[in-house]
């Protein structure tokens, strides 16, 4: 697919491909040694962030100019969130002291705007809104519930394969970085939680063309990477290490046919 684009871009010429490619593997390995260098609590995770890093990279520097096209739309979905919590104590992970209870389903809603960069390849920051619920549980046998009333601002690149013939239906992928800050003040006697969240999103979707509207079904993954423990001395902290939110969303998004 590099190999397509990077073609397509030079026209034929030679010297420009050459140049193209070597700029690709600078970028490639600035990524490589710039995600080697920052701790994640889980090493896989550093090849998912180079894998698309480099890909990010690769798209940006092999585009062309484009059109001007440009649209607004509006989102709206069911999303669900895991909050991840790291038990420093030395029981086994089901008798800790503090571990996370069931998953409540939640809600996301929000405007996006795309503009087209080269093809398929859009721009897609948005203002979002969405509503979570997380139990937490202490032992010996307490429970207290956590909410996420969270504005959110994402920004994503897609990329939509080109129209063929007369079939309304067209494959999706996004990714991209998110930042968020929940607005909800939680009770922070046992165990508090930071307000701010940075997350790596990728999302896989359709773009279905009707009459008037272009309605894109979308499921969305969002890997929180910052640790949003907070630490401030309540009775639970010395037993937690790191916590993470990690989202998943099933959204409908609403844009006008132009």
């Amino acid at each position: 697919c590099a190999f397509i684009i990077c073609c397509q871009c030079c026209k034929g010429n030679p010297a420009a491909l050459i140049r193209i490619i070597g700029k690709i593997s600078i970028s490639i390995a600035i990524c490589h040694n710039l995600v080697y260098r920052i701790e994640f609590p889980l090493l896989a995770m550093k090849k998912y962030l180079l894998l698309l890093f480099s890909n990010m990279s690769l798209i940006l520097l092999a585009q062309e100019p484009g059109n001007n096209q440009s649209a607004w739309g509006f989102a709206l979905g069911m999303e669900t969130q895991t909050l991840g919590i790291e038990s420093l104590d030395r029981h086994k992970p089901m008798e800790s002291l503090v571990s996370s209870g069931q998953n409540q389903l939640g809600m996301t809603m929000g405007i996006n705007y795309r503009k087209i960069i080269w093809r398929g390849l859009a721009f897609e920051p948005g203002l979002f809104f969405s509503y979570n619920r997380n139990k937490v549980n202490f032992s010996p046998g307490s429970q207290e519930r956590f909410q996420f009333v969270d504005i959110e601002l994402p920004l994503h690149l897609s990329v939509t394969n080109q129209k063929s013939g007369t079939f309304p239906v067209r494959g999706k992928i996004l990714f991209g970085a998110r930042t968020s800050w929940n607005f909800f003040q939680n009770p922070a006697e046992k165990l508090r939680f930071l307000p701010e969240r940075l997350g790596l999103d990728l999302g896989l979707g359709v773009a279905i063309h009707c009459d008037k509207w272009i309605i894109y079904p979308e499921v969305v993954y969002s890997h929180g990477i910052n640790n949003i423990h907070d630490f401030t001395g309540t009775e639970y902290d010395y037993f937690v290490g790191q916590a993470v939110r990690d989202k998943l969303a099933f959204r409908l998004l609403f844009e006008r046919n132009k």
